[in-house]
């Protein structure tokens, strides 16, 4: 409604006498320049949206495809809502959690059952670890046998836990590689002692194994060093189960519910879902901009579009004359179409030019978002300014193939 305001108010200042000496023929000038401006603005929005849904789809691309150090594919995670215990906080529920994972690794489909503290991606606690004179902050989990094989996490040295890690025997800990890296530069980890900062684990701890890197804090932080410690010696509340299956995780939520109640019917169940359900949500933001920017630049280069196809059409009518002329003179079909097409071309221009400035503005808002991709990404505008190109030219080809099939005789009769 607000851009046909100035044609309308162009058309009431007209005077009949023009009209009618222009003999019917539509008069070309200062409302062919507003509409060639308007199209060009259409065209900027239009790439604007477009970059900054293209830098949105990379950072997801990117986050996605980092190394996170595990497997989350075949992976079912839940929590359960046992009670806490202030007499014996760290034992809270021992025996719940034990019975739940001896029923669950009879379930058909499951390969592998563990318990963790803290699942990847959902969280992690920090202790205070001294391997030597001063404390280095270190990520710290405590699980059950068959938490490496669940996560398909790679023990490059040493071995896992076993049943020989259980209370009253020498204090066994798994470091990772990031730790192991920390503690003990170009030296062997295996067999090395270190104390902690925690009140129901302090040590000596010895290094019995040395697993992979993993990412516990999400896809952008680099791998953390990280030391596990057997539930068997460390009891911990609050675990959640680990099962790597041999189909679809979700087909599980009743089996492991069923489990759980043959256990204790009181206690249930808290999130359960697929680990790729977590991974998921870490990136929750990113997604959802990058959807509904996506959708909005397909709206923007819809409209653009049909801008473009109208604006040409009026533009080819109102040279009607000049074309007929033109062909009249030599021209062929070729140069009529290379006529067209450039008009829609320079407006087309000007929109990359334009919307080029605001591209960059509007990602530099979205940098919050972005990993991997700098504002105004060089590739990303190319990109997006190829296809809004190809867009505008492939709205214009059919009222300029039109065009160019009129004969001289036919368009100056028109006139």
């Amino acid at each position: 409604m607000l851009a046909s305001l100035a044609p309308a108010g162009r058309s009431s200042r007209g005077s009949l006498a023009e009209s009618l000496n222009a003999g019917g023929a539509v008069v070309a000038g200062g409302s062919g320049r507003l509409r060639g401006r308007l199209v060009a603005g259409e065209l900027a929005l239009a790439l604007v949206l477009a970059v900054s849904a293209g830098v949105l789809i990379r950072t997801v691309a990117i986050l996605t495809s980092q190394p996170i150090g595990f497997d989350a594919s075949h992976v079912f995670t839940t929590g359960f809502g046992v009670p806490f215990n202030p007499r014996a906080p760290m034992t809270s529920g021992e025996q719940f959690y034990q019975g739940v994972l001896a029923r669950v690794r009879r379930l058909p489909g499951v390969k592998v059952a563990a318990l963790t503290a803290d699942l990847p991606f959902d969280g992690y606690m920090s202790a205070p670890v001294m391997p030597r004179a001063h404390v280095v902050p270190t990520v710290f989990d405590v699980v059950t046998p068959g938490y490496f094989p669940a996560l398909a996490i790679p023990l490059l040295r040493g071995r896992g836990f076993g049943p020989e890690d259980r209370a009253g025997m020498p204090d066994a800990v798994i470091v990772n590689r990031a730790a192991a890296a920390k503690f003990w530069p170009g030296r062997d980890p295996l067999g090395r002692q270190f104390t902690t900062g925690l009140k129901f684990a302090p040590g000596p701890w010895t290094v019995v194994g040395v697993a992979g890197d993993t990412r516990v804090a999400g896809y952008r932080p680099a791998a953390q060093p990280e030391i596990f410690f057997p539930l068997a010696q460390v009891p911990y509340p609050g675990l959640q189960l680990v099962l790597r299956t041999t189909g679809d995780p979700a087909a599980l939520l009743r089996p492991v519910r069923a489990a759980a109640a043959s256990v204790d019917r009181n206690i249930p169940l808290v999130g359960p879902q697929p680990l790729s359900a977590i991974l998921i949500g870490t990136i929750t933001q990113q997604r959802f901009l990058m959807k509904l920017l996506a959708i909005a630049a397909a709206l923007g280069l819809l409209l653009a579009r049909v801008g473009v196809y109208g604006a040409v059409g009026t533009w080819t009518a109102e040279r009607t004359r000049e074309r007929g002329v033109r062909m009249a003179l030599g021209a062929d079909r070729g140069a009529v179409l290379g006529l067209v097409l450039g008009c829609a071309a320079r407006w087309t221009a000007a929109g990359a030019a334009i919307g080029a400035g605001g591209a960059y503005l509007a990602t530099r808002a979205l940098r919050a978002y972005l990993f991997g991709v700098k504002p105004g990404d060089p590739a990303t505008l190319a990109l997006a300014a190829a296809l809004l190109f190809a867009v505008a030219l492939a709205a214009a080809w059919l009222p300029a193939r039109r065009a160019a099939g009129i004969g001289p005789a036919v368009a100056l009769r028109r006139e």
